[in-house]
């Protein structure tokens, strides 16, 4: 069967809603198969694409290593569904070379940062009850900014000190949290009132729900009336991991924590943490204060 391009970019995107993807994984792919479409200029058959038509597309995009290995991603997951479903003939996306991601930059806040942010957040408002909430919730369990915002009150279970988050994939995990954390997320909770268990954990004055770019957009705010610099939800998801480990948790425990399929943002963490050792024994080194 030749099927044109953009109803197989339509069955596809239809499966991954079927097979309960998560939205911005869908939003993601839509986006990169729009682009690839119009670069086409054309609606050819999936069938009649080959391996050239996709590397020129990649080679135009002017954009970082990692978006580029996004449109990567994003095309090879069409292909693979359309080979299980007999619309092409070999796999094109996986004869080119996988792009390689940008270097990783993790930095984490200081405790005077994290200081700050508190101080900006405490009291009894509204606003900063949310946000103390919020900013609590990012810090002691890391989760990604969509996790945070898809989050129910149904999903938080204050007395036992954990959360069921839908992760990326659709895979469900726990986190933990501690009593403080708890207690910031009931008296934020408390001021809205009763809640049905499906109500959303984050909304908006309006009652909506808050999305992942608003979510940002706050933190940013936040930071500069705090007067900390990068303040954005991934930045606490780093700094939850550094101290975790620095204060004593397992690597293991940690991917599980952060809902990593593969360890290897984990040993990034791993080797700012011990970096971290490192500069403190320098600091502290008994020998080397009392100059034996």
């Amino acid at each position: 069967m030749d099927m044109p391009l953009s109803l197989a970019v339509e069955g596809w995107l239809l499966t991954c809603s079927a097979r309960s993807f998560s939205p911005n994984t869908i939003d993601g792919y839509s986006r990169t198969l729009k682009k690839f479409t119009t670069f086409l200029q054309e609606d050819p058959t999936i069938r009649s694409i080959n391996t050239k038509h996709i590397e020129a597309f990649l080679i135009s995009c002017q954009v970082s290593r990692t978006s580029k290995l996004d449109y990567y991603v994003g095309l090879s997951s069409l292909w693979t569904w359309a080979l299980k479903e007999g619309l092409v003939d070999s796999h094109q996306v996986r004869a080119l070379e996988r792009p390689k991601a940008d270097t990783r930059q993790v930095e984490p806040f200081t405790e005077a940062d994290i200081k700050h942010l508190a101080h900006e957040i405490g009291g009894s408002t509204p606003y900063k009850l949310k946000m103390r909430a919020t900013v609590m919730l990012l810090l002691d369990t890391g989760l990604r900014a969509s996790e945070v915002c898809n989050l129910t009150i149904g999903d938080l279970h204050l007395k036992e000190g954990f959360a069921i988050v839908m992760g990326k994939g659709g895979k469900e995990r726990r986190v933990e949290f501690g009593p403080r954390t708890s207690q910031a997320i009931w008296k934020y909770l408390a001021s809205r009132g009763t809640l049905p268990s499906t109500a959303y954990f984050l909304i908006s004055r309006t009652g909506r729900r808050l999305d992942r770019d608003e979510l940002a957009h706050r933190l940013q705010s936040l930071g500069k009336r705090s007067g900390v610099a990068n303040v954005h939800p991934h930045r606490f998801r780093h700094t939850f991991a550094v101290m975790f480990l620095r204060n004593g948790g397992s690597s293991l425990a940690l991917q599980r924590l952060l809902g990593h399929s593969t360890m290897e943002m984990v040993r990034v963490y791993v080797k700012l943490s011990e970096v971290d050792l490192q500069q403190a024994h320098r600091k502290a080194s008994p020998v080397e204060n009392l100059r034996l």
